[in-house]
């Protein structure tokens, strides 16, 4: 009778056991297609696999993990970073979730919790060029652009064949006006990538400012090709039109911007440009104050405001 207990104890057990393997094989199965869906864009499909595979299996990581990259895709960067924290508390040495949580702090504007992460992903990958890329994006987020060119030389030393290092380190010395160092970096990312909006449109602000107008335009409109109804491209080719006294022309895509990202500093100086060519001074004047007050050191509003102010008094 004992012999027999005991093997009805282990029968039960090997059950039971199969059970629990039964119930991670099919959350693993759900991570799966989402992957698949994930990796052919299809990010809503991606995520509905990933909720399945977190309500099979509770305490799976990597699934909360890649239903933040789902949200990050999808512009729910807040929600990104709480399934990034989510995993991060179910299995503290997962390294993934800490760069993706820096990344959506970077959207979020919080640059310093990005950097407190990137610090963590640094101890264990100090040789990695995607983190020394991304602390560079931060601390030229931060404008200190002199520490982001460091950390930018240190990923092209570690991967010389990475666009979006030569992007970055263009549009630093864009920002320096250093126009040209910052075109041979664009020439050098064009070289590695030629279908990066973003690489156009570093170019084309370059040739703006160079009053190079039309190679402007030709540059926004490939990154406006490339990424249709991106609101900083569409604004900054608002901007062109301004300069050629094209107003209504400006005033259409700097609205349709400012319609997709109302907060938008550059959109704002850029509506208040036009009004104030327009000669609305008033409504120039609050959307330049509106302007300075999300980026007070953007270009141009302090000079046009002071045109208003000297208008103002004569």
């Amino acid at each position: 009778m004992r012999n027999h207990s005991t093997l009805l104890f282990f029968i039960f057990l090997l059950a039971f056991t199969s059970c629990i393997e039964t119930e991670r094989e099919k959350a693993q199965k759900e991570l799966e297609k989402g992957n698949e869906a994930y990796r052919s864009g299809n990010y809503n499909k991606a995520h509905e696999h990933y909720d399945e595979a977190i309500s099979i299996d509770s305490k799976f990581a990597d699934a909360f993990n890649n239903r933040g990259l789902t949200r990050f895709k999808q512009e729910r960067y807040s929600a990104a970073v709480s399934d990034y924290g989510r995993a991060i508390l179910l299995n503290p040495d997962f390294i993934d979730p800490y760069f993706n949580r820096a990344n959506a702090y970077v959207k979020l504007r919080l640059f310093e919790k990005s950097l407190d992460d990137l610090r963590v992903v640094q101890e264990i990958r100090p040789d990695t060029s995607s983190v020394h890329l991304l602390k560079g994006i931060v601390k030229y987020n931060q404008k200190y652009f002199r520490g982001a060119l460091q950390d930018l030389d240190k990923a092209e030393e570690l991967d010389r064949y990475n666009p979006e290092v030569f992007t970055n380190k263009a549009a630093i010395y864009y920002n320096l006006s250093i126009y040209d160092s910052a075109e041979m970096y664009i020439n050098q990312s064009l070289t590695l990538d030629s279908t990066e909006a973003h690489t156009y449109n570093v170019q084309g602000l370059i040739y703006t400012d160079e009053k190079k107008y039309d190679e402007a335009l030709k540059s926004f409109n490939k990154a406006l090709e490339l990424s249709p109804k991106h609101p900083f491209f569409l604004n900054n080719k608002g901007f062109v039109y301004l300069e050629q006294s094209e107003l209504e022309k400006g005033k259409d895509l700097i609205d349709e911007s400012l319609e997709l990202n109302p907060d938008n500093p550059w959109g704002l100086r850029n509506s208040g440009i036009y009004y104030y060519k327009k000669g609305d001074l008033e409504k120039a004047k609050k959307l330049l104050e509106e302007s300075l007050y999300f980026e007070p050191d953007i270009k141009l509003s302090k000079q046009y405001l002071e045109g208003i102010k000297k208008a103002e008094t004569n």
